[in-house]
């Protein structure tokens, strides 16, 4: 990892966070930690130009963008999947994913990518859905920005 010389150069890159509460199994008294994962906002692409500590080709990491289109896709490809595989078989599977009101986030509903995916999940016996943070309730604000030595 490369020392970066000044605060002004780290790359602020949006990340998306899938965490649940931790719980217990009431039976085996097993302790689940409820961590789903993060993913980041960023795509590998080679560098178009040599440079002093770079060769061309080399894969370089680039923020991404996020609007709709993207956090809708970010939603179906990681953290809906990874919560089928992560979620405890012993727990209820009554999910809500809270997020805030940012542009880039549908508006729950309006999605057809996302409600085609929670509509499988569904036959699979899981019952999620996004919700709305409400307005002005700091106690429920988690960090959107994740700052990343990349």
């Amino acid at each position: 990892m490369q020392k970066l010389k000044h605060k002004s150069l780290i790359i602020k890159v949006m990340c998306l966070t899938a965490m649940a509460r931790p719980c217990q199994n009431d039976v085996t008294k097993e302790w689940w930690d409820g961590k789903i994962g993060t993913w980041f906002f960023i795509e590998t692409i080679p560098a178009k130009r040599s440079y002093k500590h770079c060769m061309a080709g080399t894969l370089e990491s680039k923020p991404v963008k996020v609007n709709k289109l993207v956090f809708t896709q970010k939603c179906i490809d990681d953290p809906l999947p990874t919560i089928e595989a992560k979620w405890p078989t012993w727990a209820p599977k009554r999910i809500r994913i809270q997020q805030d009101n940012a542009t880039p986030h549908p508006k729950p509903g309006t999605s057809p990518g996302i409600t085609v995916k929670l509509e499988e999940m569904r036959t699979r016996g899981w019952d999620v859905a996004f919700v709305c943070q409400p307005p002005n309730s700091s106690g429920l604000n988690t960090e959107d920005l994740a700052f990343c030595g990349i």
